[in-house]
């Protein structure tokens, strides 16, 4: 597959102030998003964009009490919640990235979240997920549970499950290479489902929504609030067991592969 040309003059230009991270210790979710769009970084505050749900769809969740507005983002940790992106860098979109931005950014916000620990860390967007953890995640993940499954099940399981395994992997990795693009050497991974995910970062672990930017307009508002609502729930069922990590039936401990997407050395 062929990567798509970049457009001419799609860059931002330079003198935009990088967004804050709004981050502590303890946090029952950290919001992660892929960069800052051109709005967000000139009014110096996330989710700017007021064509972006984000703000509503926390309020409409039951995840704030209020409809915060872009420029009271630093009170997110008040309400047990941080806010960061994997790129720091503003862009007019995903495609003005390059694979050094998503590799530096997967290393510093690793650090980060591993150091802060929040209870949660969601991913607003598919892409900015597989970015994240990095080319063949979801293969990682069939592979990892369905060895566990084998292992559960005694050896002769064991046996069918490795023939499982291979043949999954070989329909994962074919329908990959069919639905997958590289634009502009990211990879464009599909997700195979929204909300939580069989992967954790440091003691956190994961859930993905459907993104908020405007460009995602296809998927219905409705559609994206159940997934909100869901993660709410799962905040309140972990926070009213006290558990983190440790709530994790089988959490696979995956870190973000270090290769760089295809495409690039």
């Amino acid at each position: 597959m062929r990567p798509i040309a970049r457009l001419p003059g799609r860059r931002v230009p330079p003198g935009y102030a990088q967004l804050p991270d709004y981050l502590a210790p303890g946090l029952d979710i950290v919001f992660v998003g892929i960069n800052p769009g051109v709005q967000s970084a000139q009014a110096g505050h996330y989710y700017a964009n007021p064509r972006n749900p984000f703000w509503l769809l926390l309020y409409k969740a039951g995840l704030t009490p209020r409809q915060l507005r872009p420029d009271e983002d630093h009170l997110m940790p008040a309400f047990g919640y941080g806010i960061t992106d994997i790129v720091k860098r503003p862009s007019r979109g995903v495609a003005d990235l390059t694979a050094a931005d998503f590799r530096q950014g997967r290393r510093v916000l690793e650090e980060k979240l591993r150091a802060c620990q929040p209870r949660i860390v969601c991913f607003n967007s598919k892409t900015g997920f597989v970015n994240f953890f990095g080319p063949g995640v979801f293969s990682r993940m069939l592979k990892s549970s369905l060895l566990t499954q084998a292992g559960q099940k005694g050896p002769g399981a064991r046996k069918a499950g490795s023939r499982g395994a291979r043949r999954t992997s070989v329909r994962t990795s074919q329908c990959r290479d069919e639905r997958l693009t590289q634009q502009m050497g990211l990879f464009q991974q599909p997700v195979r489902r929204f909300g939580r995910q069989e992967v954790i970062i440091g003691a956190s672990q994961v859930f993905v929504v459907p993104s908020t930017s405007p460009a995602n307009a296809g998927i219905p508002l409705a559609a994206k609030l159940r997934y909100f609502r869901a993660l709410r729930r799962w905040r309140d069922s972990l926070t009213q067991r006290g558990l983190g990590v440790t709530g994790r039936t089988n959490p696979q401990s995956l870190t973000p592969d270090p290769r760089p997407p295809r495409g690039h050395g």
